[in-house]
């Protein structure tokens, strides 16, 4: 399996971001960034329905035989096991949440936001989100080349997602897509958004120098001559 983090990379899909993250991070394999739905009750309930069932069944016969007395001692067994399965589930779920937060730090430095105010103050309250960051810091310093590499290609995606709004192309089944399943293209759409919104120069500003790069991009990319 090719390593998810690779100096070429010029760019994050959608299918790489978490692999990169939980290779930064250290977490877990099925740590994810979005909720995670559990089939695991649904399971849990049916292993203890079955449970509960097959007691009421050794009671039957075993009562008969010698009495009633132990059909509570019976049925106290798929009560303990219904508990006992709820609760390792419960933990199971809030340690994939914890090790979700994780990769949250992790991404906020890729994004560029290690030193904002927001990502300080969550680092104060926040326990696993302060690993997350500080996993990053010594992910950079191990391995600088890789760090730099995911960081770029994690902020191409943001760049994108920007670019959406600068052009108003921030609507539409593609865009809402890509919106809905990749975290750093929704932060810097709810960050162009925002200042579109509360801060209309700066974001005309920002938007005409999207615009600048991006023929700057089209002009070299033309001049570049056709070998043969």
């Amino acid at each position: 399996m090719p390593d998810p983090i690779s100096r070429s990379t010029t760019h994050l899909p959608t299918t790489d971001l978490e692999p990169t993250l939980r290779t930064i991070a250290g977490t877990r394999p099925d740590a994810t960034l979005e909720p995670h739905a559990h089939d695991d009750g649904g399971h849990a309930a049916a292993a203890a329905a079955e449970g509960s069932a097959a007691a009421l069944h050794a009671v039957g016969e075993a009562g008969a035989i010698f009495g009633l007395e132990i059909a509570g001692a019976a049925l106290s067994i798929p009560l303990l096991w219904t508990q006992f399965a709820g609760a390792f589930i419960e933990g199971e779920r809030r340690d994939l949440e914890n090790q979700g937060v994780v990769l949250e730090g992790t991404l906020a430095v890729l994004e560029g936001r290690r030193d904002d105010v927001e990502t300080l103050a969550r680092m104060e309250t926040d326990p696993a989100f302060a690993q997350g960051v500080r996993a990053a810091d010594r992910y950079f310093q191990a391995h600088p080349e890789e760090f730099v590499a995911a960081a770029e290609g994690v902020r191409n995606v943001m760049a994108q997602g920007r670019l959406a709004v600068f052009e108003g192309r921030d609507s539409g089944p593609e865009f809402a897509r890509r919106y809905e399943t990749e975290l750093p293209f929704r932060h810097a759409v709810e960050e162009a958004r925002h200042d579109r919104q509360y801060d209309p120069r700066g974001f005309e500003r920002d938007a005409a120098q999207a615009r600048d790069r991006m023929h700057a991009v089209d002009v070299a990319r033309r001049s570049v001559p056709i070998s043969g």
